[in-house]
């Protein structure tokens, strides 16, 4: 395929997972590799270079590749005559809708993939289908890698090993010898601390007055006593609670105690990683800091002291009780009620500084910023394509997929017939049906994964289009509502609002402060 010589030419670089465990191997720096190998291949077919994007970061989406946005945007914009890249694959692991925005941009911009193998044309029918095809089949691999080391880190953990890279607080990780994988060793200086957190909340010590102190007056006490943690200068709550529900102390390794958890906010796909509580726990090879029957009393002690939210008189009395955050810190807001000398009800933060507001304020801004965007939902709602083109995608990899799975089947049926003629010996016949069957589960595992895909895209389409009559009933209704049930209408369409205001106010002259609501779509 001739290309002009006066034409503009862009290079993308990006590492994948194995560049980065090679580079550990000593196999040299890959972009810079990769780089050279591009720019012999544009001296060879006579073109420049005017521009190289390299991508440093690990992403499985586009979104969280910014050098991406920034080449897809620069296609858009300055419509280059080709891309160089060192493989197809390089452009996009991602699902089936970044795959199908790339290729989209590339063919609307006129752009050829030039690779070291082969130069795309996606106005090209041909090109156009190898090209998608290659992308899909990229995206199952990882897939099946991903899957492999998930599937890798559970077995270690079933071994006893320890299947992470950094090693809890107390302990150190080393190599095992002789054998492949990790454990544990005790840092005695580190481990006489986790002991004494654990003496700290479920007895006391001298320290304490001899009296169980919560998880946050532990940190104050280790500060107090200039005992730092490992990678700050203070103790925060939530580290103190993490060592005290650690199950390693034990002797014991979780096995799939976070999920990666995939959800849809404002139109992108976010990781979630929820704690799991029915994961697996596994006799480790390390030996244990705390005692069982010490890690048994201070689970009791930390379900004990659990807080539920505030009730009264078995009614919930706050319409954002776990929906209102402070911007600052992140905390859940809490309302404070009339008494004493507050005259009015007022949302606090108790973490951080952040000035409060009246709650009466704080509801009728909420009020009108969900108006607001309601009137602009609705016109998205009849002029966005996103969700149509997304299930047209899907719908078309399936087919293509079913497709493939058929092509599969037939090559195999054909292998045994070749080995029933005479034609294959069964050598040539296992080596044959080895390599289909591998392209077949790859393929079945790509149309289970559509299909779920589907699903998700349909069930994602029903919750924009019910999310509007939520909303209206809840403007219509609201006033005629408790608290209650106020808190469950708004939690079915609101994610969480996030609060900030600069000022303190005063009686005569409230400074503004600013709401930013997080809807469930």
């Amino acid at each position: 395929m001739a290309l002009d010589p006066n034409g503009k030419y862009y290079m993308y670089l990006r590492k994948s997972r194995e560049d980065v465990e090679a580079e550990a191997h000593g196999e040299g720096e890959t972009l810079a590799r990769h780089e050279n190998r591009l720019k012999e291949l544009a001296e060879h077919l006579g073109i420049n270079i005017s521009k190289i994007y390299r991508e440093v970061v690990s992403g499985e989406t586009i979104a969280a590749r910014p050098e991406m946005m920034r080449l897809l945007t620069d296609i858009e914009n300055n419509r280059p005559d080709g891309i160089l890249v060192v493989e197809l694959e390089r452009l996009a692991r991602g699902d089936t809708r970044d795959q199908g925005l790339i290729m989209e941009t590339f063919k609307y911009g006129n752009t050829k993939i030039i690779t070291p193998m082969k130069t795309f044309d996606p106005n090209n029918e041909f090109d156009e289908e190898y090209a998608e095809f290659g992308l899909f089949m990229s995206r199952r691999e990882y897939k099946t890698i991903c899957r492999r080391l998930r599937d890798g880190k559970y077995n270690t953990a079933k071994e006893g090993k320890w299947p992470w890279g950094k090693a809890p607080y107390g302990y150190e990780r080393y190599k095992l010898k002789d054998q492949k994988g990790y454990s544990l060793k005790i840092v005695p200086e580190e481990a006489e601390i986790v002991r004494l957190i654990y003496a700290m909340y479920t007895i006391g010590t001298p320290e304490t007055n001899n009296k169980p102190i919560s998880a946050t007056a532990i940190g104050k006490a280790l500060d107090k006593l200039r005992i730092k943690p490992r990678f700050s200068e203070t103790w925060a709550h939530n580290v103190i609670r993490d060592i005290l529900l650690n199950h390693t102390y034990i002797g014991e390794i979780p096995a799939g105690k976070r999920k990666i958890v995939k959800i849809m906010v404002n139109g992108n796909v976010k990781n979630s990683t929820p704690v799991n509580k029915d994961c697996d726990y596994f006799p480790a090879l390390h030996e244990p800091i705390i005692d069982k029957e010490i890690f048994d009393l201070a689970q009791k002690v930390f379900n004990s002291r659990s807080k539920a939210p505030i009730w009264l008189n078995g009614t919930i009395k706050n319409p954002l009780a776990g929906l209102l955050k402070c911007r600052q810190c992140g905390y859940t807001m809490i309302r404070r009620p009339i008494s004493g000398r507050i005259k009015q009800e007022l949302f606090l933060c108790k973490k951080c500084d952040m000035p409060g507001a009246a709650a009466e304020d704080v509801m009728e801004k909420l009020l009108i910023a969900l108006k607001e965007w309601l009137a602009d939902y609705r016109i998205s709602i009849s002029t966005s394509q996103l969700t149509v083109i997304g299930t047209a995608v899907t719908q078309a990899k399936i087919k293509e997929t079913i497709s493939c799975i058929d092509k599969c089947q037939k090559w195999l049926d054909k292998a045994y017939e070749a080995f029933e003629k005479g034609i294959y010996d069964a050598d040539t016949l296992k080596d044959r049906a080895e390599k289909i069957k591998y392209e077949l589960n790859l393929s079945q595992n790509a149309l289970n994964d559509l299909l779920e895909q589907k699903k998700s895209q349909e069930e994602f389409k029903t919750r924009r289009q019910s999310l509007i009559p939520k909303v209206e009933f809840l403007l219509d209704n609201y006033n005629n509502l408790t608290p209650e049930e106020q808190n469950i209408l708004l939690k079915e369409v609101l994610e969480k609002i996030e609060y900030s205001k600069e000022k303190r106010g005063t009686k005569k002259e409230i400074p503004e402060f600013h709401l930013k609501i997080y809807p469930k779509i």
